[in-house]
């Protein structure tokens, strides 16, 4: 070889490295995936964009053996062919295919990419395929944006469809309405001039739809309305799009009176220009007629609601919308506007008499007529002035304006109840009178037949054998009489003071006493009327001064209360007198170990001629307890009794007795002046 051919070669190795540095530089540097491939479809090389782009390196490929030609993703998508033209030295431009880099080499990145690739051949000097470059474009965005136009139009295409399948099936609809339509439909133009009738308008009117379309129906058939539905017709804008009107006409034919209610909506084009109008009409002949009656009925109504002497009410709830003049005296009001919109619970107590609470009651009211339709019912109400009235009341559902409400006639009943309760209490008094006068023969009957019976057997005894008789025998004949003469004295005493009670003439006279000194005395009267031998226990503490009381009604209260104690205890058992002062109060509390009385005869045992069930044999007239209530209410004290069968007796009398020290020293004061 020449020094000429030696040098040539060496300026062809030059160019030829410096060649494939430039080339090298230029895969490095470009800022687009490039990536080489064997003619078997093997990664060689690939640039940094392409790490960038894939998350993968060589070492990472060709740890996996990554092999285009053998990756799964490219022969799923059907483009394999495409890609062997490539590596068989063919220039190709592949279509976006879907490429996840982490399922085809572990660790690239994750996700599915839609690549495009531009394929070429590298040849050497002979035309032999050395290598493959591959320059690949993400158009993943691209893709999707595309994905996502095509279902958009997709969805647009789909909703065009149905409208206009919908367009054409409410055309055939309105077709339909129309032609079947009982109401008449029309169109005309905005100079009047009929477009179109339906078969209704023929049936009404008798003629063909030819005989009306071409015509002024305004002229034609109703010249009395003409410049009123001209001007309507000149006010029509897509703003205010219809108006109305009532057409009342007589047909000729048949002479009957029609009365037509027209609703009429203008058809406007693009520019906004009233193009045409559309009418519907109906026959509101009878609804007229019904609203005429109506007019009258309420007319009638508003008559006997104005003019009814009883109490009406109107309520939607428990409001009121409407009372007539009756109703707003009975309530107390001068002026409807007063009571509209107020509820009748305003006017009512919290309960009504039978305990229910009135909100309570009204609920059930409302309840019972609204399955019932109706109720009657009695309610107490309260006026403005606060008096109460009782109410009967009817209610019933009425429609009035299309409004469901409640009318409730109202009659005030409140005398005939006074009345009825006073007719009962003067039943209960003569029920009262005819017990007592009962009592009263039963106890005369039995109480004075015992000491009659012992006088009269020991007047006989005297009269007959007075000679015969020890002087001993006579005296105990004397004494019986005597016995027998006090006690029907005390009976009548008894009952006297019972007529003065019930007639109201049993006084308390007021004076200084001393209530130990007095009881002490009342006890003495009580042994010495009884059995010999008796005692009775007494005891007091706190009574330092004199108390201010009537001495003879604190007679009746512990001369009663003690001869009753003395009366149903046993002999050996002595009852007690416990005398006490609490405050301005003086206590007194009567115990005995007696037969007690059964519970169900305390509630009427201080009634005239009540005596308890238990009583047996023993003396009564049952009006000892009686009395004492009556002097205890004078002394504006209080009693109260406390028993067992068998166990025994308390009665506990509490007196307001003791007066302040300024009273108490004007007492002495006076009555030091009435001794000297």
């Amino acid at each position: 070889m020449s020094a000429a051919e030696r040098e040539e070669r060496r300026r062809a190795d030059r160019e030829l490295r410096e060649s494939e540095l430039r080339f090298r530089g230029l895969f490095e540097q470009t800022p687009v995936s490039m990536q080489r491939f064997r003619p078997d479809g093997v990664s060689i090389k690939v640039n940094r964009a392409y790490e960038k782009l894939f998350h993968l390196t060589d070492e990472q490929l060709a740890a996996a053996k990554f092999n285009l030609l053998e990756d799964r993703q490219i022969a799923e998508t059907g483009l394999l062919p495409i890609f062997k033209r490539a590596f068989a030295g063919e220039p190709v431009l592949t279509p976006p295919t879907p490429f996840d880099p982490n399922v085809a080499v572990p660790g690239g990145r994750a996700g599915l990419r839609y690549i495009r690739g531009h394929f070429f051949p590298i040849r050497d000097s002979l035309g032999e395929i050395r290598e493959i470059i591959a320059m690949h474009e993400d158009v993943t965005d691209l893709v999707k944006a595309e994905l996502a136009l095509k279902e958009l139009n997709q969805e647009l295409e789909a909703k065009i469809a149905e409208r206009t399948r919908a367009l054409s099936e409410s055309e055939q609809r309105l077709r339909a309405i129309v032609e079947t339509q009982t109401e008449l439909v029309g169109r005309y133009r905005p100079d009047g001039v009929t477009t179109y009738v339906n078969p209704a308008y023929e049936r009404l009117y008798g003629k063909r739809a030819a005989e009306f379309v071409g015509k002024n129906w305004i002229e034609a058939a109703a010249p009395e309305l003409g410049e009123t539905v001209r001007g309507k017709i000149a006010g029509l804008s897509r703003e205010r799009p219809s108006f109305e009107f009532l057409h009342h006409k007589t047909l000729p034919e048949s002479g009957r009176a029609l009365h037509e209610h027209w609703v009429n909506r203008g058809i406007f084009d693009e520019s906004g220009r009233l193009v045409e109008i559309q009418a519907s009409g109906r026959d509101v002949t009878e609804l007229v007629e019904v609203e005429r009656r109506f007019q009258e009925s309420e007319a009638r109504f508003n008559r006997l609601f104005v003019d009814s002497p009883a109490g009406v009410v109107l309520l939607d709830g428990v409001t009121m919308v409407a009372v007539n003049p009756a109703g707003l005296r009975m309530i107390g009001f001068s002026e409807l506007k007063e009571a509209v919109g107020r509820t009748l619970l305003e006017f009512s107590p919290e309960f009504q008499p039978d305990g229910t609470p009135s909100l309570q009651a009204a609920a059930q009211l409302a309840k019972q007529r609204e399955t019932q339709g109706n109720s009657r019912f009695e309610w107490t109400c309260r006026t403005l002035g606060g008096a109460e009235l009782t109410i009967e009341a009817f209610s019933s559902t009425v429609e009035i304006g299309g409004r469901t409400l409640a009318q409730v006639i109202l009659h005030d009943i409140s005398e005939r109840k006074r009345a009825e309760q006073e007719l009962r209490n003067s039943l209960e008094r003569e029920r009262e009178l005819s017990q007592l006068k009962s009592n009263f023969i039963s106890m005369v009957s039995h109480e004075y037949r015992n000491p009659l019976g012992i006088i009269l057997s020991s007047t006989e005894l005297l009269k007959r054998y007075h000679d015969r008789l020890t002087p001993a025998e006579r005296m105990e004949s004397i004494l019986d009489i005597e016995v027998a003469t006090r006690r029907m004295a005390g009976m009548i005493d008894n009952l006297l003071l019972m007529g003065k009670a019930d007639a109201g003439k049993l006084a308390m006279a007021a004076k200084l006493v001393d209530l130990v000194e007095l009881s002490q005395v009342i006890i003495n009267e009580a042994l010495s009327a009884g059995d010999e031998g008796r005692k009775i226990r007494f005891e007091h503490s706190g009574i330092e001064s004199f108390a201010t009381g009537d001495e003879q009604l604190l007679r009746l209260i512990l001369g009663n209360l003690l001869t009753n104690a003395l009366k149903y205890s046993p002999p050996e058992r002595a009852p007690s007198l416990t005398l006490t002062r609490v405050g301005r109060h003086a206590v007194f509390a009567i115990h005995d170990d007696g037969i007690g009385i059964p519970e169900e005869d305390r509630p009427a045992l201080f009634q005239a001629f009540r005596r308890a069930r238990n009583v047996g044999l023993v003396n009564g007239t049952g009006l000892g307890l009686y009395i004492v209530k009556h002097c205890v209410d004078l002394h504006e004290g209080t009693i109260e009794l406390e028993s067992a069968v068998g166990k025994g007796t308390t009665v506990t009398i509490n007196l307001p007795m003791f007066p302040a020290l300024t009273e108490l020293a004007s007492a002495i004061g006076s009555k030091k002046g009435e001794a000297s």
